[in-house]
């Protein structure tokens, strides 16, 4: 009995350790570093979305989970990744991508959690379209045709070395 707990044990721990992490998959891409800064004017724009999407030649080419983005921290840098499934690396795949940026404005709750518990699901409902309609009626954060990949004029080519992209939402209007 205690040999068999012994040996379950044993293969149990060979399992765990032996190649159970994240292995890169056999089509992610070489990436690259990028340096993507986002500002407001002369101020940085924390906490927005950077997507690069590949142009169409290019999207044909690679694996449809493929993501490429990432969130400005608090100097405006984007931490650029790629995504593929759950397997994640610092930088881009080479080739020609649109830019978009998103960032809304936050929701200021209005209830406390306790009332939100008290809400039948349509009470919930009708107070989270109040939510995000006054957050819509605010001045938008980033100009509207930054946020979609169909009218952002923002290009952006990675290179091997030395890709760099800094964008001042100002410039595109509000």
């Amino acid at each position: 009995m205690q040999k068999s707990k012994i040996l379950f044990m044993l293969v149990l721990a060979v399992f765990l350790f032996s190649g159970c992490g994240k292995s890169r998959p056999k089509d992610m891409p070489n990436v690259y570093p990028v340096n993507i800064t986002i500002t407001d004017g002369t101020t940085p724009l924390d906490g927005a979305t950077v997507i690069l999407v590949a142009d169409a030649a290019m999207a044909e080419s690679r694996p449809a989970n493929l993501v490429v983005g990432g969130t400005t921290d608090s100097t405006g840098k984007v931490d650029l990744r790629t995504t593929m499934g759950t397997y994640s690396e610092k930088g881009a795949p080479l080739g020609q991508y649109k830019v978009t940026i998103q960032k809304d404005q936050p929701i200021v709750q209005t209830v406390s959690d306790d009332e939100l518990q008290k809400m039948d699901m349509g009470e919930r409902l009708a107070h989270s379209r109040k939510l995000m309609a006054e957050r819509d009626a605010k001045p938008k954060l980033v100009p509207v045709p930054l946020t979609q990949s169909s009218t952002t004029p923002l290009r952006l080519e990675v290179k091997e070395k030395d890709t760099a992209l800094e964008v001042d939402v100002t410039q595109f209007g509000k």
